[in-house]
């Protein structure tokens, strides 16, 4: 095994990029999701931090929004539509405030939250 690290063949830091990229632009992941996978694999907290850090609020409003299009969400959602898709969205790893911003702009967001 320490040779594998010396060669660079084992190298969890490559690996765990690897899987934040794939799971943020292509899975459509927020950063708390990610990082409890990356734990769950056995992944370093503080390296899982680093490197879900790195994911920007602009990389996790476009994920919010790439989601919000495939579900074709009508023009103006219901009280309990907002509820399910924020729901959904929490699930998925995003903040409540990332939430939120994507559906302001949409103009979806409702008085109390």
């Amino acid at each position: 095994i320490e040779r594998l690290q010396a060669d660079g063949l084992l190298d969890d830091r490559r690996v765990a990029e690897a899987f934040v990229r794939t799971a943020s632009r292509i899975k459509g992941r927020g950063r708390h999701r990610i990082a409890r996978e990356l734990q769950a694999r056995g992944i370093d907290r503080s390296l899982a931090a680093d490197l879900t850090g790195r994911i920007t609020p602009e990389d996790e409003r476009a994920a919010i929004d790439g989601l919000m299009n495939r579900r074709r969400l009508p023009a103006v959602l219901s009280l309990a539509d907002r509820r399910k898709l924020h729901a959904h969205l929490l699930r998925r790893g995003f903040s409540s405030d990332a939430i939120h911003a994507a559906l302001r702009s949409r103009g979806q967001e409702d008085e109390e939250h």
